[in-house]
């Protein structure tokens, strides 16, 4: 299914900022709110020097989505234009993800076209991240707006299970979504607290830096072995262990 593009601004925000912007929505927007648990696996090219260099990340990010404890899980691309934003979803049940693993495409399967996509860019599990969700939606003229505060942010680099990196995100993401123009509740809460945009894949670069100085103490704890030419990539994500060879010399 493919969602109708949206504009999209994102913010990052320290804690006492993240509160107080909370507190003044819930006076601007409607008061039913939605609280959610969202994890994330994201899927990047193998070949680490290819990653290193791509601009893949910055136009669109492969990932499967799972909210709260639901059995079902979500595959996404989300694809950039500018400020505007496209989504692409299927949902599946987890145990189906095995599909993933196997180098031929099933033509019955829903998620085939991910599938597709993964086979075509090399895309492996490289990145988990989870955090908790508050949204508030509103319908307008011109279609949906919905604000979402994204807290507790944790990310994991997709290593070996006796190799797991983790670390804390400080910052709390704000996201805005809009169908036409800004609508006035987000442009007074803008002024109200003077934020600036970050890019849209800001989640991305903050985990990714987080997730830095960890990659440097493993590096330099393993400087004394060989690196193997294969490796095995093991995702917890979902309670489910999938493994994907990649060889390191492409």
């Amino acid at each position: 299914m493919k969602s109708t593009p949206q504009f999209q601004w994102v913010f990052a925000l320290d804690r006492p900022t993240a509160d107080a912007l909370a507190d003044s929505a819930s006076r601007h927007m409607p008061a039913d709110t939605h609280s959610q648990h969202v994890s994330d696996c994201y899927y990047e090219p193998a070949d680490e020097a290819k990653r290193a260099k791509s601009k893949f990340a910055r136009r669109q990010q492969f990932r499967v989505r799972r909210v709260d404890r639901r059995w079902d899980v979500s595959l996404e691309n989300v694809s950039w234009d500018g400020d505007l934003r496209s989504l692409r979803q299927t949902t599946v049940p987890s145990n189906e993800l095995v599909c993933l693993d196997a180098s031929n495409i099933d033509p019955a399967w829903r998620g085939k076209w991910f599938h597709k996509k993964q086979l075509k860019h090399d895309l492996v599990p490289s990145l988990e991240t989870r955090f908790d969700r508050t949204s508030w939606k509103h319908q307008t003229l011109d279609g949906e707006i919905r604000l979402t505060i994204d807290r507790e942010l944790h990310a994991g680099r997709i290593q070996t299970s006796s190799n797991r990196q983790t670390a804390c995100v400080p910052s709390i993401l704000v996201r805005m979504n809009f169908a036409v123009s800004l609508p006035a509740t987000f442009k007074a809460l803008i002024y109200e607290f003077a934020l600036l945009p970050e890019q849209p894949t800001v989640l991305f670069d903050l985990a990714k830096a987080a997730l830095a100085p960890t990659s440097m103490d493993a590096a330099q704890a393993g400087a004394t072995f060989a690196e193997p030419k294969s490796r095995k990539i093991t995702s917890s994500l979902f309670g489910l262990r999938r493994e994907v060879t990649t060889c390191q010399v492409g």
